[in-house]
């Protein structure tokens, strides 16, 4: 089985450029807290748009409260 030092200099390129993606990754880690504030901003998020959703709902149905559909 060949090793690193057996390939050629075009696959060292190709590996060395792929492991600085991996050593960027681990240097640009989100904290916990980052992680819980976008957590709880798209729980508030999520129930801002559906408050509103049911407000507009609502305010549909009683416009169509009196009406039968009949011409």
């Amino acid at each position: 089985m060949a090793s690193l030092t057996d390939c050629g200099v075009g696959v060292k390129v190709v590996f060395l450029f792929m492991m600085r993606g991996v050593l960027a990754q681990e240097t640009a880690c989100y904290s916990v807290g980052s992680v819980a504030g976008a957590v709880v901003g798209t729980l508030l998020a999520t129930l801002a748009l559906a408050g509103l959703a049911y407000l507009l709902w609502r305010m549909y149905w009683r416009s169509r409260r009196g009406k039968t559909g009949k011409i």
